[in-house]
């Protein structure tokens, strides 16, 4: 059977959707994991028809256009929002902008984080509540220490460092800010627009915040985590250049340790989320008055409210007498799944199976496939800018080949998958049917 995972933001997806990747080829499927050029193809019927998981079905004209089209080319359509409705002060109003009756017409599935999600789509969509299915999703299963630990560089020093969890700091965004206020020519909900301010003064916040921490503590570790949606550049124009002061971009890995003394800050975050499931120190920064405090990874932090709470909380050394809030870690893991064990991968990838047909599993040409992305590849070579597009950096055969030994390591099972880069954006995984185990990379 074909599979295709459709990655819009590579560094925030790609490993959870290679992980449901794998766990599908192994089932015997045909995996093709890329960007939107994976739609184009499917709805040019360029490639036979097959599973899909999209990151969102938002019902906007373009995503509507391609789901329809899609389903023209019997493909079954599935769904993992990447957003969850977790950081939003109002679930109603975030399902109203991410679906409607007539994105959910066109799709067979929608995957669900949890039993906070999965309650609220059915009540809203009653008549149709059977295509919400509670999952999990696999950006958790990376949380899994087996998997964590193979990704995770070990910090030897046991001294206290600052993690801060971006969200939106306006002055980092990456692309113009005129940009984000219409979409298909029409002005965005008022939502955006009152998030944007809320936004813009939390920034004002975390550099005071920020200029106040470097000040007082010149030796102590700072990691930035920056938002998909940000720049380092800007960040570093914004921020000394001091080697303590560290910025990172991707998936964060987290395993549970003892002794962990990194406390992480932020403002809503969703990546909070990673935090406190393994047990870390997080603190929701909330120094001014807002709806959007009341998002569940900063009901389920330790709230701050002043520069003065944080920098005290450092300064005497609070952090060495903070306990666990085991409530709030439960509260955690039914928001995001159904149960304590990270298994999100391997339920959607045992869901899909229960589609199985002769229809669904017409092979590829690949040769026309490879041929195709290695034109592609030319064209955004003289294109430097769409070649080296921040969403998605190009894939490179070391990169491939050194997650498929991480893979292995995580699962000796997965040593009977073969990768193969079929271009700058696209791979294909399958089981080896010969007594070979060399990835084609």
């Amino acid at each position: 059977m074909n599979v295709y995972l459709v990655v819009e933001i590579k560094y925030r997806e790609f490993l959870s959707r290679l992980l449901i990747g794998a766990t599908s080829a192994l089932k015997g499927n045909d995996v093709f994991i890329g960007d939107d050029e994976l739609i184009k193809l499917i709805v040019n019927k360029k490639l036979n028809p097959g599973i899909m998981l999209y990151k969102s079905i938002t019902p906007i004209k373009r995503r509507l256009n391609q789901l329809k089209n899609c389903k023209k080319n019997n493909c079954i359509i599935s769904s993992l929002d990447e957003e969850g409705g977790i950081v939003q002060e109002n679930f109603k109003n975030f399902v109203s902008r991410r679906y409607s009756n007539k994105s959910l017409s066109y799709t067979d599935t929608v995957f669900c984080w949890g039993k906070f999600d999965y309650s609220n789509y059915t009540k809203i969509f009653p008549k149709i509540k059977k295509k919400f299915l509670m999952t999990g999703n696999p950006r958790f299963d990376l949380l899994d220490n087996k998997i964590a630990n193979n990704f995770i560089k070990k910090r030897n020093s046991k001294k206290v460092r600052v993690a801060i969890i971006s969200s939106y700091m306006v002055f980092a965004r990456s692309l113009l800010l005129s940009d984000q206020f219409t979409i298909d020519k029409k002005f965005k909900d008022d939502y955006h627009y009152d998030h944007f301010a809320f936004r813009a003064g939390m920034t004002s916040k975390y550099l005071k915040l920020l200029k106040r921490i470097i000040t007082e503590f010149p030796k102590l570790e700072i990691d930035i985590w920056i938002h998909p949606n940000e720049s380092i550049i800007n960040w570093k124009k914004i921020l000394p250049n001091r080697k303590n002061i560290k910025f990172t971009t991707g998936t964060k890995f987290l395993a549970k340790e003892k002794n962990d003394n990194t406390i992480f800050i932020h403002s809503g975050s969703g990546l909070a989320f990673n935090a406190l499931l393994q047990e870390k120190i997080v603190i929701s920064y909330q120094p001014i008055e807002s709806k959007w405090n009341k998002t569940l990874p900063n009901k389920n932090s330790l709230i701050m409210k002043s520069d003065d709470e944080i920098v005290d909380f450092i300064k005497k050394k609070k952090y060495m007498k903070f306990r666990i809030d085991k409530k709030k870690i439960a509260e955690c893991f039914k928001i995001i799944s159904n149960s304590k064990s990270y298994d999100a991968s391997n339920k959607i990838a045992l869901h899909w199976e229960k589609f199985k047909s002769e229809k669904l599993s017409k092979k590829n040409n690949l040769s026309k496939l490879i041929i195709r992305n290695q034109l592609r590849f030319l064209k955004q070579k003289l294109n430097y800018k769409v070649y080296k597009r921040k969403k998605f950096s190009p894939f490179t055969k070391s990169e491939i080949s050194d997650l498929r030994s991480i893979l292995v390591k995580i699962n000796p099972k997965f040593n009977s998958l073969k990768f193969s880069l079929i271009g700058p954006r696209l791979i294909n995984i399958k089981k080896i049917t010969t007594n070979s185990t060399q990835a084609r990379i």
